[in-house]
């Protein structure tokens, strides 16, 4: 809503007239700006009684920005002089009522605002919504001080002033009514004006104004002077997945000093609003597969970032792309180069317009300059040498989500790359290949690898009283490295190793915050990750859940309210989780480089947890996290970092101004409370319980006698241990057995410990 205490000071003087009048805002007081000792001293030795008139209008205006006080505040209160009757104070505002925002969202592509504007009945007011302060250019107001009369030129284009109008006529009760966009059509933005009703014992009349259209004409808006952007950039190329723009919208009420006299001046008082539009993309790799047998791709990492022009601005309709896979040759002998310009990249989606608009850079084709291979041994079987190589790209696509936004919904651009490599048989010396060694490539067609890829864009469109952290879900991905949270993914196995990877939002924030884990649990149960169970796993019971991680100082209550705005949030803390089963973490931290201790475009927070069965069926399961943000330790907060803090979850997976108004102000209370809550998150996922033929027990896969768990298949296998035994007592057995024999015929003697060796002689000497 529009924050009455946001008023900015404003001194209203009229040309006609001798008395000062002085608007103030519901703020804190503050000193008026300090003149120099001199120049005081010199005032002081040549002040005159009437010099009041014009020392006045000059110090107010000096301190137009800066000054700020409580309401009917005496002027000493704000640090001048001494005091000035009170009868000077204006309080022809006392009886007002305000601007809310009822509506600001965006479906299909279309933005929708609605303002409730109230009219206090009997009063001679007007309000004019702009988004520009009232004394944008103070020689050219919105109404004319002379004359008292309403001059639509004198607002931004995107204002509510569609018209000039008399003072009689604009001030009246009876000014506003239904209007039409034909109507409007003077102006830029609204499209509809809705005149309220009167309640009975009322005084106030609830108007409407309404905007309803296309993301481009809402961001089309410009000031008065035709140029300057109302929408402003407020993040920087640091925040690499994110773009962000803000807006003042102003809300100010204007009253004649007299209500007869339209020469007699007019009195302000504006309030504003912080609209903010923000653009979050994320890469997910959903598959990638490989046209033989002989090559198995791994895809490292997919990052998404912005593009910028030569200008610096950004370009909200393309996506940077790093891509960076790695390919598994199964033989000793082989291995791969790339195919130069068989890069491809095919969209999947017809009515999201997108496809590859630029390739950056791709490997050499010459397999000389080819990556060189990593000997590694099989992670099936842990004996055969494979030839591992690494893969970078980077390219540029055009993705224009123009007409499908939903407000913080995720909108996916899905298509496939094709990159295609040809094969190498080569000579393995000293584990490593002699490349003079390789000759031609292997007949054939290229082997072909596929990466089926999402770039998911999320739009959020809020004002700052509704803007929260978010935690954005980066990755999910399984022992493979595969992506598991998107639909139609593999299920996880009992004792899996999973890697679970978030972000938060907004991204300016990034530079003074990381994420700090304080719980992580896992629960089976889809209804869990619903809005029925809000908390997620902490609704779940003791025996369908475990705790990965739980911090001593874990506190945590959800925003949760109902219907009527009551708030209904249940606080949590150690003591609900401490009894629970508990599976530690592998790993988990925040991470902000890479293994090259290179800075990452995007840090994230990376969890690694061991997947525990909690069935013996294949069910859905829930993760649920809460994170809070810390303060980052060597480096001092920002102190007019912009302002910035409900969640989105994938269930499938500065410009200069010439103007003297403030803009985007910090008010760091917002943030700080923002900071100081956690914040919850839910995941859903598929656990595929136990393998055929185990039984479940309590946490654990039990399987059948003389088989054992892999922790390489997750399947049943037979036990080594046990296999191992029994080789031995046949073996012993078989020992006993010949010592016998040949013991009985004199026809041999044992010269070996080796069983094998033993049974052998002697069967060539009996024979």
């Amino acid at each position: 809503m529009f924050r009455q205490h946001r008023r900015s000071c404003s001194c209203i003087v009229s040309r006609r007239s001798t008395p000062i009048h002085t608007v103030f805002s519901k703020r804190t007081s503050a000193r008026l700006p300090r003149l120099p000792e001199a120049l005081i001293i010199t005032m002081a030795r040549s002040f005159r009684p009437y010099d009041i008139f014009w020392i006045l209008p000059i110090l107010c205006f000096m301190s137009h920005v800066k000054c700020q006080a409580n309401f009917g505040d005496n002027i000493d209160e704000v640090g001048f002089g001494g005091d000035v009757v009170s009868k000077n104070e204006d309080n022809r505002f006392a009886d007002m009522g305000q601007v809310t925002k009822d509506t600001y969202d965006v479906s299909g592509g279309v933005v929708t605002l609605t303002l409730n504007v109230q009219d206090t009945i009997g009063i001679k007011e007007f309000w004019i919504i702009d988004f520009e302060p009232y004394r944008y250019n103070v020689d050219q107001l919105p109404v004319d001080e002379g004359t008292g009369r309403l001059i639509a030129a004198n607002t931004g284009p995107c204002s509510n002033v569609y018209e000039d109008q008399d003072f009689n006529t604009y001030l009246s009760d009876d000014y506003f009514q239904n209007r039409s966009a034909v109507e409007l059509g003077a102006k830029d933005l609204f499209t509809e004006f809705t005149r309220g009703t009167v309640e009975t014992n009322q005084t106030r009349r609830n108007n409407k104004i309404h905007f309803k259209g296309s993301m481009a004409t809402w961001f089309d808006c410009t000031e008065s002077d035709g140029q300057t952007k109302v929408w402003q950039l407020t993040s920087d190329a640091s925040s690499a997945d994110e773009l962000e723009y803000r807006t003042m919208l102003y809300a100010i009420n204007v009253r004649p000093k007299d209500e007869k006299n339209d020469a007699a001046g007019l009195s302000f008082v504006q309030s504003s609003i912080e609209l903010i539009w923000r653009l979050s993309r994320t890469a997910i790799s959903k598959l990638i597969i490989s046209s033989t047998a002989l090559l198995q791709p791994v895809v490292e990492f997919v990052r998404v970032s912005a593009v910028f022009d030569n200008q610096g601005e950004p370009i909200a309709t393309q996506a940077h792309l790093h891509i960076r896979f790695r390919t598994v040759v199964d033989s000793e002998d082989q291995m791969v180069t790339y195919v130069q310009n068989s890069l491809l990249y095919i969209a999947d989606s017809e009515s999201l317009s997108h496809g590859l608009r630029v390739i950056i850079s791709e490997p050499p084709s010459a397999i000389f300059e080819s990556p060189w291979c990593e000997f590694l041994l099989d992670q099936g079987t842990g004996q055969q040498v494979q030839c591992n190589q690494l893969w970078e790209f980077k390219v540029i696509l055009d993705i224009d989500v123009t007409g499908h936004e939903e407000n913080r919904s995720p909108i996916d651009a899905s298509g496939v790359f094709e990159f295609s490599f040809s094969e190498y048989t080569c000579v393995n010396a000293s584990g490593g290949f002699d490349i003079n060694e390789c000759g031609d490539p292997i007949d054939g067609d290229p082997a072909k690898v596929a990466l089926l890829l999402t770039i998911q864009t999320v739009v959020f469109i809020q004002d700052e009283e509704e803007d929260q952290i978010a935690i954005m879900l980066v990755a999910l991905k399984g022992a493979d490295n595969q992506e598991l949270s998107v639909e139609g993914a593999r299920g996880i196995a009992h004792k899996e190793n999973v890697t679970l990877e978030v972000k938060f939002s907004p991204a300016i924030l990034r530079a003074d915050y990381t994420l700090d884990l304080q719980l992580f649990m896992v629960c089976r149960g889809e209804e869990y990750v619903s809005d029925q169970y809000p908390h997620g796993c902490l609704h779940a019971p003791s025996l369908d859940r475990y705790v990965a991680y739980v911090d001593e100082q874990f506190s945590y209550t959800p925003r949760i309210y109902n219907t009527s705005g009551v708030f209904e949030g249940t606080p949590y803390d150690f003591s609900h989780v401490e009894n629970d089963f508990l599976q530690d973490l592998a790993f988990e931290g925040y991470v902000e480089e890479d293994e090259f201790q290179r800075p990452l475009p995007v840090p994230v927070h990376r969890s690694t947890f061991v997947n525990l069965a909690l069935s013996g069926e294949s069910q859905k399961y829930v993760i649920t996290n809460v994170y809070r943000l810390v303060e980052k330790s060597a480096r001092k907060r920002r102190r007019d970092a912009t302002i910035i803090a409900k969640t989105v979850v994938n269930d499938d997976h500065a410009v200069s101004f010439f103007h003297d108004h403030p803009f985007f102000h910090r008010y760091r209370r917002d943030i700080d409370d923002s900071v100081r809550e956690q914040h919850g998150q839910r995941y859903a996922y598929t656990s595929m319980g136990c393998p055929p033929g185990a039984t479940h027990k309590y946490m654990d896969c039990h399987c059948p006698a003389g088989t054992e768990y892999s922790a390489r298949s997750f399947q049943c296998e037979i036990d080594n241990h046990v296999v191992t035994n029994e080789i031995v007592e046949i073996e012993k057995e078989v020992e006993t057995n010949v010592i016998q024999e040949v013991g009985e015929s004199g026809a041999c003697a044992l010269e070996s410990s080796v069983v094998a060796t033993v049974i052998s002689w002697c069967v060539l000497v009996i024979f």
